[in-house]
């Protein structure tokens, strides 16, 4: 990235178990609203044996998309590399780095390594889960919390929200019920290729 004056690069991280329409959905109302040049999708390292099947969902759901870069390096870190090195690996002194949360994350947020420091190189923004009042309120709750302790306040994106979730993909696969118009097509074919989540 060097050589680029004022980037605005964002980091979407997470286990994309498998990446779907809301996944997507995020990223690109990421993308518009942040005015990002550059996202850098980063699979978690899982020891699940499918590392290279979640990467390669990944590249098929997002190929086309201007800005969209698929980064492995947490999963070659196999668990030693973190959210935080990401993003110190691309600080830069002309770089903004915006990190996207899911709700849960945000909730979670202060249990990750080094979480004080990403808020130091980073501005972080959500994506915040429609219709549930209990979790609207705890996450509410938790952003005053984060600005009265750190002095750092969450960005919130806009997206169409659609209630589903990677956890219940899997399920319905090992159940052998169809996830069309939840995943890409692409991401369905390689699915089936190779049999994955069938139980």
């Amino acid at each position: 990235m060097n050589g680029f004056d004022h980037n605005r690069v964002g980091i979407f991280e997470g286990d994309f178990n498998p990446i779907h329409d809301g996944h997507i959905s995020a990223i690109k109302a990421f993308m518009e609203q942040m005015k990002l040049d550059y996202i850098f999708i980063v699979p978690r390292y899982i020891p699940d044996g499918r590392s290279a099947q979640r990467l390669r969902m990944c590249e098929l759901a997002l190929a086309g998309i201007d800005g969209v870069l698929i980064s492995d390096t947490e999963i070659r870190g196999e668990g030693r590399i973190t959210l935080c090195d990401v993003v110190r690996a691309l600080s830069a002194e002309n770089t903004r780095i915006f990190v996207l949360l899911g709700s849960d994350e945000v909730l979670s947020f202060d249990k990750k390594p080094d979480f004080e420091k990403i808020l130091e190189l980073c501005y972080p923004v959500y994506a915040r889960r429609e219709g549930d009042a209990i979790i609207e309120g705890r996450i509410v709750e938790t952003l005053g919390r984060f600005y009265k302790e750190h002095g750092v306040m969450f960005r919130r994106i806009l997206t169409e929200t659609r209630e589903m979730s990677s956890t219940d993909i899997r399920r319905a696969l090992a159940r052998s019920e169809d996830i069309s118009g939840l995943v890409p097509t692409d991401v369905l074919r390689f699915i089936k290729e190779n049999e994955l989540y069938a139980d």
